[in-house]
């Protein structure tokens, strides 16, 4: 009685320590993580995005209808988002708290794995572990888990193959209890949130189980309980896809748009090239970055690098043993997953780079971490070779270990520092200029649309934008503009994305009433509606300010270029036709016009010298495909410079005007065109 006293005694003060040991493991983790990013990094409008679906959410739009998405929901984020902006008010602290959240929450969840599947708390485990983290490219480049995108995944996915593909093989029973039920509601939320949890980690469990029985190396009961397991996740990933299907069917939810575009096995010659690839990035998730850098850099990192051959050595010898664990085989699986996909398939491209390619490996980085806590290395243990190695005082480990953290948070803080300065204040002036003049909807280049949404703690809402022919609403991570009413500026910047700058939304939108610069921010401001012209408001026909006359007024100038029309000749560095011969000089645009009587006017400019003044120098005409213009036709006269059909009929329906010149001589061009609505 008194041995089992003992034991249950030894048992408790085991899991009290853990949860002490994890709480100071997640407080501290939480805190580092922090004050890092919160000093350093920059906040874009993908994270942003997340925030303000949040706000919709809570605000009762529950599955985001009319929203657009990329391939993923992002559902997970968005709602909790939403719970700590309720809870702590939406600004651009959401971001670095929530981050911070996540990372403490995973650092724990791979140190209590490490717990658990080595059976014990080896404290020179969990600081080692801990290293590898801190010094990976998810500490030291923290833009690629900032906001939490694909990380919450492994917060999602893990606590429900832990449970089943662990504690129930372990335990040979199958019990619906509260974990499971919670685990299994996080699995759900992770397939519909994120389709990497079906390509990586449901993909592995499933083969895994499959792999499994057919072996056929366990026991009935065993074998009872990993049919049960494998069955479970084949219903909750049904289940899922079948809520995915009503909600489609119902019309509601967010709008995804998928890559049309295919996964493909690379050609045989570009292996070299990816395999060089692959073995850069998986340095590059332990932290270690040398390709390319000065040499005094590389030498900084040889250390790490002879700890990193020592651990996959060792891992390699240990292999064998720590694969007999279900759920290891499942951590094994989604690594050599994730490096046949990364090496043999064009879905992460070279030209990417290492840097953006392990925004996806977080499932490679740490399923490796969770593999390398169960090695077994005979120097950390009084058991070993040399006894003397239990004289090593493991306190040195962790303070080098402290150090480290802080060495690197300080470098990066002051490299950084100063970039993330300017750009609050730049977003800060940008919102008081957009107080000051009353602005409250508008649109702006993606980069700078959520963004500044945020940055007005989403009292100023800011769509994105794209498509610079008619700058239709960007449909990828995007929000719901059906309930606006009214918007009058638009935010553009020097960088041109996706082709859109100030010469672009003057075309489609026209001329703002009011500028403002700020740094390489320019606010247009307009004192018309622009809405019609960047989602057409429901409208079928595109309404292109350059095209399109202004409301209330009777007289549109069109100026003529190679954006707009077409022409046999070659346009100048202006985008100006010139004539060097007979030919179509322009032709097009065909675009709709309304049922009315016009007066359409060319303005041309003769630079030749070779006709007399009077002469025939080209004609113009109007016409329509559809025949739903009056046919017009007049000559060009040298010594003038303009011409004007008068009276033209254009008929209802009519979609395909087409304002045509034809020369009959060298340097002719025109240079404008006037349309006058006559009745």
């Amino acid at each position: 009685m008194i041995k089992k006293k003992i034991c249950s005694d030894n048992i408790y003060f085991f899991s009290q320590t853990k949860m002490i040991v994890l709480g100071i493991i997640f407080l501290v983790s939480f805190l580092i993580y922090f004050f890092y990013i919160k000093d350093i990094m920059i906040v874009n409008s993908d994270h942003a995005y997340y925030v303000i679906a949040g706000k919709d959410i809570m605000s009762g739009n529950i599955f985001l209808d009319g929203w657009y998405g990329s391939t993923n929901t992002f559902y997970f984020l968005d709602v909790m988002y939403g719970l700590l902006g309720e809870l702590f008010g939406y600004n651009i602290n959401l971001i670095y708290v929530f981050s911070s959240l996540l990372w403490a929450l995973t650092v724990s969840m791979v140190v209590y794995l490490t717990i658990s599947l080595n059976d014990k708390m080896d404290n020179n485990k969990i600081l080692l572990i801990l290293t590898l983290i801190y010094t990976s490219c998810y500490f030291s480049q923290s833009i690629k888990i900032i906001a939490g995108a694909h990380l919450d995944i492994l917060l999602l996915c893990f606590p429900f193959i832990y449970i089943t593909s662990y504690l129930h093989i372990k335990n040979n029973l199958f019990k619906i209890d509260l974990k499971l039920i919670i685990s299994s509601f996080l699995f759900f939320l992770a397939i519909f949130s994120d389709r990497l949890t079906l390509y990586f980690i449901i993909s592995s469990i499933i083969f895994i189980y499959i792999l499994n029985i057919l072996k056929n190396k366990f026991y009935n009961k065993s074998i009872s309980v990993l049919l049960k397991n494998f069955i479970f996740t084949i219903i909750i990933v049904f289940l899922e896809k079948i809520f995915e299907i009503v909600l489609r069917k119902s019309g509601s939810g967010i709008e995804l748009y998928y890559s049309d575009d295919v996964i493909k096995i690379i050609p045989f010659e570009q292996l070299i090239d990816k395999i060089q690839f692959v073995f850069a990035e998986i340095l590059y998730l332990f932290g270690i970055d040398i390709f390319n850098k000065p040499i005094f850099e590389v030498m900084i990192y040889i250390p790490r690098i002879f700890l990193l051959i020592f651990l996959v050595v060792c891992l390699f010898y240990s292999l064998p043993h720590i694969t007999k664990k279900i759920i290891n085989q499942i951590f094994l699986c989604m690594i050599i997953l994730n490096i046949s996909v990364l090496l043999l398939t064009d879905y992460v491209k070279i030209q990417e780079g290492i840097e953006y390619t392990s925004r996806i490996m977080y499932f490679l980085f740490f399923s490796l971490i969770i593999l390398l806590s169960q090695v077994k290395f005979r120097f950390f243990y009084r058991d070993g070779i040399n006894n003397n190695y239990s004289k090593i005082n493991w306190n040195i480990y962790l303070k080098v270990f402290l150090v480290i953290i802080l060495l690197i948070t300080l470098v990066n803080v002051e490299r950084k520092r100063a970039d993330k300065f300017n750009t609050d204040e730049k977003f800060s002036q940008v919102i008081n200029v957009l107080n000051d003049n009353k602005l409250t909807h508008g649109y702006g280049t993606f980069w700078l649309a959520n963004i500044t949404t945020l940055y007005s703690k989403l009292k100023i809402y800011v769509n994105p934008v794209a498509n610079p022919t008619d700058l239709s609403k960007m449909k990828w991570l995007s929000f719901d503009t059906s309930r606006w009413k009214y918007a009058n500026f638009i935010l553009v910047d020097e960088s041109k994305w996706d082709n859109i700058s100030r010469e672009t939304v003057i075309e489609s939108v026209g001329e703002p009433d009011k500028e403002i610069k700020i740094q390489d921010i320019t606010i247009m401001i307009y004192s018309k509606n622009i809405m019609p012209y960047i989602n057409n408001s429901g409208s079928n026909e595109s309404l292109d300010a350059w095209w399109n006359f202004e409301e209330g007024k009777s007289i549109h100038t069109i100026k003529v270029n190679d954006k707009h029309f077409f022409s046999v000749f070659a346009a100048d560095n202006k985008g100006l036709f010139i004539s060097d011969g007979e030919g179509q000089l322009i032709y097009g645009p065909y675009k709709p016009l309304s049922e009315g009587i016009y007066n359409i006017t060319y303005i041309y400019s003769y630079e030749g010298n070779n006709v007399e003044n009077g002469s025939v120098i080209g004609f113009v005409d109007a016409f329509s495909n559809s025949d739903k213009i009056e046919y017009k036709k007049s000559t060009i006269i040298s010594g003038s410079d303009r011409i004007t059909l008068k009276n033209v009929r254009v008929y209802k329906n009519c979609t395909d005007v087409e304002l045509r010149a034809y020369a009959n001589v060298s340097d002719l061009s025109i240079k404008e065109i006037i349309i006058e609505k006559a009745n």
